[in-house]
């Protein structure tokens, strides 16, 4: 079930980051990639993480997107 429920905030996540909506695009990755971690989706999982991790990097947040990475590699 949550990996079903994993695609869908990734799906908006995608539609909020072309319209330069980036906080709505990132929390939507959270969501995404914590029903995939539940569901031990181990390919939506790394996708999640990557698009959430590209927000940050758009945004020159370079430092952010390795702390986010680091804390949930834990």
């Amino acid at each position: 079930m949550c990996a079903a429920v994993a695609n869908l905030p990734q799906s908006a996540s995608e539609i909020y980051f072309d319209m330069d909506r980036y906080v709505e695009a990132a929390h939507c990755d959270t969501l995404a990639a914590d029903a995939a971690c539940e569901a031990d989706s181990y390919d939506s999982w790394p996708c999640a993480l990557v698009r959430h991790a590209h927000v940050d990097m758009y945004e020159k947040r370079f430092d952010k997107a390795v702390r986010y990475w680091i804390r949930q590699g834990t």
